[in-house]
């Protein structure tokens, strides 16, 4: 097991709830019309607002999936507190034929009082049947975490099955099968701010149930953020895991126990921060995501950690680990722009322009009330990153948290859904979806078919074959602000010609498309036994 650390109103059924805030957020809503710019470079997108989102809220992470089955992207959101409409801590807006949203929480039985943190769905027994993963209490202290079985009928909360820290401060989650049984496993990440804060659990999937294993990570306040998937290339996922000392890589060894903690050949430490900045930020480090920004194949982990935008020292703190194989990282974050000023609460991944490679978009700033800063959209062209939030009309100012970028009315442009709001009452803000008004590029959107115990193949890297060379993607459940996105994974091809999709499910098996030309259409991969 390797180990790699671096500082790295209730209101009728159906309408959307109204609040004493609403105007007031209106006034403040971002750019919701195309915008023009003179930046040469990369295509620069452009965005309008998507309607029926209620506007207020302490928002925490989102999960984008298709809820009522008509085959329309929906969005649940995830509040800590009750300063939210409805007095419910989960949020539910079902997409309308018109791309607009209606506000649903109500009427499908969603109105809980739980101080919700990441969603995550998990199919705990194996049926082939996603429940919703609630992680709890987060930041604000120790509580039990919640499934919940989504139904028009009558929706079904119980509690989560117990990792070895019992009832934590739960805030990230992530879902991979790390023994390669075929069935998903998954962590949960206990950190806080607080003497309650402190470990992360691996519960494993033996084919029936969700079963503890030992905690992870149990140093003080370690376990924020956690996302699962296969660095090192021999087909079992490694973990990442983030808290108040930085971000930890586990190595999956490749057999039982699976992640060997105390052996030094299996650990890797680099520390980054100075001792000043530990001193003024002891608990940075808050979001990850994984992403191979430089299309060479490997998954690179960029890290995200809050504090004061106004101090420029914290672009230290915003890590790009470029993965170069046999465990080795290596940050290149001041190189490729990708080091920003400042600090960052949350950070979703996509190829938001579908060239080929993935983008990044930072909810910045902090969790202090002086520290609300505009967020930024990178740009990548070519491995080089380029923020243009600003001219795109998405540099919201406020605390972002859940982020997802997904196709969310099926034009073949890539959107962007994200979750706002801040640490207490009057830090409230939005939850939106800006729809992308389109460009010059392509990409395919796929949709995997996996086997029984992993319906949706997670944990599936898709290959692009085209004249211009290889893209890649990878289905991934439970990264950023414990975030999630059940549509198409979507892989950029730029403006290749000629296209073929290979799928390499986690159990090493593959599934490839015939040539593909555009305009490409949905894509189906199916795994065979």
């Amino acid at each position: 097991m390797s180990l790699l650390l671096l500082a790295c109103s209730c209101s009728p059924v159906g309408s959307t709830p109204q609040s004493e805030s609403e105007s007031e957020s209106e006034s403040d809503s971002p750019v919701d019309t195309p915008v023009d710019t003179e930046l040469e470079g990369p295509h620069i997108p452009s965005f309008e607002l998507a309607q029926g989102f209620v506007p207020i809220g302490l928002g925490r992470a989102v999960s984008v999936q298709d809820v009522d089955g008509d085959g329309d992207l929906d969005v649940l959101s995830a509040s800590s507190g009750m300063a939210q409409p409805g007095n419910s801590s989960l949020q539910l807006h079902l997409q309308n034929s018109d791309g607009s949203y209606t506000w649903a929480t109500e009427s499908w039985g969603l109105s809980y009082d739980l101080d919700l943190w990441g969603l995550v769905p998990i199919d705990p027994d194996g049926d082939g049947v996603n429940q919703l993963l609630m992680t709890g209490a987060g930041w604000s202290g120790i509580a039990g975490n919640h499934l919940l079985t989504l139904s028009p009928f009558g929706s079904v909360l119980e509690g989560a099955p117990r990792g070895a820290c019992g009832d934590g401060a739960s805030m990230g989650a992530s879902v991979a099968d790390f023994d390669q049984n075929g069935f998903l496993d998954l962590v949960i990440a206990n950190g806080s701010a607080h003497e309650w804060g402190g470990c992360t659990d691996v519960l494993f999937n033996p084919g029936d149930r969700l079963q503890p294993s030992f905690q992870v990570g149990s140093g003080e306040l370690q376990g924020f953020g956690t996302v699962s998937q296969d660095l090192s290339g021999d087909g079992f996922p490694e973990l990442v895991v983030l808290g108040g000392t930085g971000c930890t890589i586990y190595q999956n060894a490749g057999e039982e126990p699976w992640f060997y903690l105390d052996d030094p050949d299996y650990r890797f430490f680099e520390r980054v921060r100075t001792e000043e900045q530990d001193q003024n930020w002891p608990i940075a480090s808050l979001t990850t995501v994984l992403l191979d920004y430089d299309q060479d194949g490997d998954l690179d982990v960029y890290v995200c950690s809050f504090g004061d935008p106004k101090d420029e020292s914290l672009g230290d703190y915003q890590v790009l680990l470029r993965n170069d194989g046999d465990m080795a990282f290596v940050n290149v974050a001041p190189d490729v722009g990708a080091a920003i000023g400042g600090g960052c609460m949350g950070v979703g991944t996509g190829d938001i322009d579908l060239n080929g490679y993935p983008d990044l978009y930072l909810g910045t700033g902090g969790p202090e009330a002086h520290m609300a800063s505009d967020n930024l959209l990178l740009l990548n062209s070519g491995g080089q990153f380029q923020d243009v939030a600003t001219q795109a009309g998405v540099a919201w100012k406020g605390r972002t948290h859940g982020i997802e970028f997904a196709d969310m009315n099926q034009d073949g442009h890539m959107d962007l859904v994200a979750n706002s709001g801040g640490a207490m009452p009057g830090q409230e803000e939005g939850l939106r979806v800006a729809l992308n008004q389109g460009g010059p590029y392509a990409g395919v959107p796929v949709v995997l078919e996996g086997p029984p115990s992993n319906p949706d193949g997670v944990g599936t890297r898709i290959q692009a074959r085209t004249e211009q060379g290889n893209f890649y993607s990878w289905r991934i459940r439970g990264q950023g602000f414990a975030s999630s996105n059940l549509g198409p994974t979507w892989v950029g091809v730029g403006d290749a010609q000629e296209v073929t999709v290979i799928a390499r499910f986690p159990d090493g098996s593959t599934a490839e498309s015939a040539p593909l030309s555009p305009p490409f259409e949905t894509l189906t991969l199916r795994w065979e036994e």
